[in-house]
């Protein structure tokens, strides 16, 4: 199957790439069955790519294990690779094996836009968003977190966020989620709580200021510092102390993956990511999710 994921939204483009392996993980799919190449970072000729297409592993059985080949950004940077992916369409398209494109500057004019309106058994537009999309996406976005962002709140953000607003925005809203109050409270962040103040005098432009943690449960980094620095069974016992002192476990994931990224461990960030989405659709369970997620973390200790 070739898929096709075009334009200049990264924020989008990335998500639908997670989507996507996480529907490839669902059902049985390894992670040594991933191929991923970045045209624009990856410096080498095209034989890799050739090589992704047209070889599988002596290891894998076609009639039950698949792969999951991800190109980004690779028409522009290789002239062969169109009339390539031509010469390959039945093998592309055979065996149920998944072929992902994602390319930032295709547009629809293209001529290689043609080759996917053919071939492609899937092809979306990730375009960047206008401000009143924007807008209607923050607001979501907020909610799904639990956070009530007034139209004011909204518009700060939107105008401090800048180029690459989701990405932008999903930080504020992390920092937010970070200073929320205790457990089993909804956030709110209208006047008696504000995101923001205005610059003394008053006649200035608002700026982004998120409130420090919240009474009661504390702040959550100190069990998060013992999770990260200590074995597994330490970091188990930190986990539920950080319960016993008023913490969410949904919540706690944030702090989690707010470390993970400080840490620097992309391969740890997607199973924090797989995590938080198990969560929400079994928030019962939240406590358990986060014990497997410290097991992914210290795998020998």
């Amino acid at each position: 199957m070739i898929y096709l994921i075009f334009g200049e939204n990264t924020y989008f483009a990335f998500n639908k790439i997670r989507q996507i392996k996480a529907e490839f993980f669902k059902k049985g799919g390894q992670p040594f069955f991933i191929s991923e190449i970045d045209g624009e970072t990856q410096n080498q000729d095209f034989g890799r790519i050739a090589e992704t297409i047209q070889t599988r592993s002596l290891f894998m059985d076609a009639k039950t294990q698949k792969r999951l080949a991800i190109f980004k950004n690779v028409i522009g940077a290789y002239k062969e690779a169109v009339a390539f992916f031509e010469e390959n369409t039945e093998l592309m398209n055979g065996n149920g094996e998944i072929f992902v494109f994602w390319e930032r500057s295709l547009t629809k004019k293209d001529g290689a836009f043609s080759f996917f309106q053919k071939h492609a058994e899937k092809i979306q537009e990730v375009k960047n968003l206008s401000s009143k999309e924007l807008d209607s996406w923050l607001q979501t976005k907020g909610k799904d977190v639990g956070l009530k962002l007034s139209a004011d709140e909204r518009a700060v953000m939107i105008s401090e966020a800048g180029a690459g607003a989701e990405w932008a925005l999903e930080n504020m809203l992390e920092k937010a989620l970070l200073s929320a109050p205790a457990a089993g409270t909804e956030i709110s962040l209208t006047p008696s709580r504000p995101l923001f103040k205005e610059f003394d005098g008053g006649t200035a432009r608002p700026r982004l200021e998120i409130s420090s943690p919240a009474a009661g449960a504390g702040s959550p980094f100190p069990f998060i510092e013992k999770i990260f620095s200590a074995s597994t069974g330490r970091a188990l016992i930190a986990l539920k102390e950080a319960v016993l002192a008023g913490h969410d476990p949904q919540k706690l994931i944030y702090p989690f993956l707010w470390k993970i990224k400080q840490k620097k461990r992309p391969e740890l960030y997607w199973s924090g990511i797989l995590t938080e989405s198990a969560m929400r659709k079994d928030p019962k369970n939240a406590y358990e999710h986060l014990e497997r997620l410290i097991f992914v973390l210290n795998p020998k200790s």
